[in-house]
């Protein structure tokens, strides 16, 4: 007999599967019920659980498990024991005395941790176990469940980019059920109509915390993997600002005048160098100087887009030599990977973001084009660290700057549609708020990004909560 068949009819002849009326965490009335804890008094039946949980570990890659509490606890000790792997134990209830720890165990930040479930319906004990994981720095991308109702839980994950991966599906226990005689056809039937209509929301799932990435910039130091984007984030929280200035003006003398004016306020100057008039060598050494006097990183928006060879020369080569001055550029995916494995190849001290969505009325990069996107940066996560969007679009190891941030909502009359701080930083999570022609056009520059430095940073704080 297969060892899944030979599984299932002992689950159910233990009565660790049951027939009835049952009321579940995620708050619905199911028909059947899977009581998991059960195993751990029959050591026969505990370890033909945990091979089947082994046999999908084995083609994972991790460092260290965590068992969701309390059912997977015992799967993930054995499987810790049996591969000699590492284990942390997230706690329910955190001591408010001792160490106040939420995670036990020992461990590093960005190590990768693989978390053992018993069960997954929704998915909402997964991200209560997840969420402490993320805090402490872990990076978290499989987890690994015995049975998975199909009621959504798999769909919730994959939102938070999570991969899972079941042992078994609620349809082959009840195809084997039938099959042994343990179910009539009529009830196999009756659950079978349960489960297709019966789906879980994710908006029922996850923890509200998780849902917007409401992780502090400390928290979210040691997850992002370019140092520009951790030198960004260090920048930020030194001068508790996260305002950006779009400095779109067209001569040396304005773009220095500015980067002098509202240097002390800001944590990124982003330029367009191509519409400069008259920049030279002089005016880079000059604009880098304020850069370094005022701790603000520079942003060239030269928005790539070809193939990677032509990258690589505009970024390195032509009049302006952006690979010897930006901190950070920005390029569109349009031609592929190989525009982003360009600007990786020709230099290691800039860090990337990838447009991913874009403020100007009727503009073409829809849900699909944003997916692609994070896929790419998920690939290049050394190089990218973060997105042009128009708030949070992923998960929080990544940094998002929202472009149109105006105190007073409107548009212009090509198409710019503006937002105000509260909106972008607290309602769309997004973390840098640029600013150009609130600030650019103020009688008083300074003043003004004084104002916006202020209005974006509570904006955050307000956000998480402190």
């Amino acid at each position: 007999m297969h060892p899944l068949r030979t599984l299932v009819i002992e689950l159910y002849d233990k009565q660790v599967i049951q027939v009835g009326s049952f009321k579940l965490k995620s708050g619905i009335t199911s028909p059947i019920y899977i009581d998991l804890r059960v195993t751990i008094s029959y050591p026969s039946l505990l370890r033909q659980v945990v091979a089947c949980l082994q046999d999908i570990c084995r083609s994972l890659s991790y460092d260290i498990l965590c068992g969701v509490p309390y059912t997977a606890l015992p799967f993930a000790t054995l499987l810790s024991v049996e591969n000699s792997v590492p284990m942390v134990m997230r706690r329910k209830e955190v001591k408010d005395y001792g160490t106040k720890k939420a995670i036990e165990g020992v461990f590093q930040p960005n190590q990768t941790c693989l978390i053992i479930e018993d069960l997954i319906t929704s998915g909402s004990s997964v991200l209560e176990t997840l969420e402490p994981l993320v805090k402490e720095g872990l990076v978290v991308k499989d987890v690994v469940v015995l049975l998975d109702r199909e009621q959504g839980g798999k769909d919730n994950l994959r939102k938070h980019n999570i991969q899972l991966h079941s042992v078994l599906k609620m349809t082959d226990i009840l195809e084997i059920l039938k099959d042994s005689g343990r179910l009539s056809a009529d009830k196999v039937a009756e659950l079978f109509e349960y489960f297709h209509s019966t789906q879980v929301s994710s908006n029922s799932s996850i923890p509200s915390g998780m849902a917007s990435h409401n992780l502090s910039f400390e928290q979210r130091l040691s997850m992002i993997r370019n140092k520009v984007g951790r030198r960004l984030l260090e920048i930020v929280l030194k001068k508790q600002s996260n305002l950006a200035v779009a400095a779109d003006v067209t001569t040396s003398q304005e773009l220095l005048s500015i980067a002098s004016q509202v240097g002390p306020h800001i944590c990124v100057l982003k330029t367009h160098v191509d519409i400069i008039e008259d920049w030279n060598e002089t005016v880079c050494e000059q604009l880098v100087h304020l850069a370094k006097s005022h701790q603000f990183l520079i942003f060239e928006d030269r928005k790539f887009a070809d193939i990677g060879n032509t990258v690589e020369l505009q970024f390195t080569g032509g009049i302006f030599h952006i690979s010897q001055w930006a901190d950070i550029v920005n390029a569109h995916i349009i031609a592929g990977p190989g525009t982003i494995q360009a600007l990786r190849k020709a230099s290691e001290h800039c860090g990337i973001l990838l447009l991913a969505q874009m403020s100007s009325k009727g503009n073409l990069a829809v849900e699909e084009y944003t997916q692609k996107a994070i896929q790419f940066a998920k690939q290049y996560e050394d190089a990218v660290f973060g997105f042009i969007s128009m708030g949070c679009i992923g998960e929080p190891n990544f940094i998002y700057f929202t472009p149109g941030v105006k105190l007073e909502k409107g548009g212009d009359s090509l198409g710019q549609q503006y937002t105000d701080p509260k909106t972008v930083i607290g309602i769309q999570k997004s973390d840098i708020a640029i600013v150009g022609r609130g600030i650019i056009h103020a009688s008083d520059r300074k003043e003004a990004a004084l104002t916006y430095q202020k209005a974006c940073w509570d904006a955050y704080v307000q956000r998480i909560g402190k």
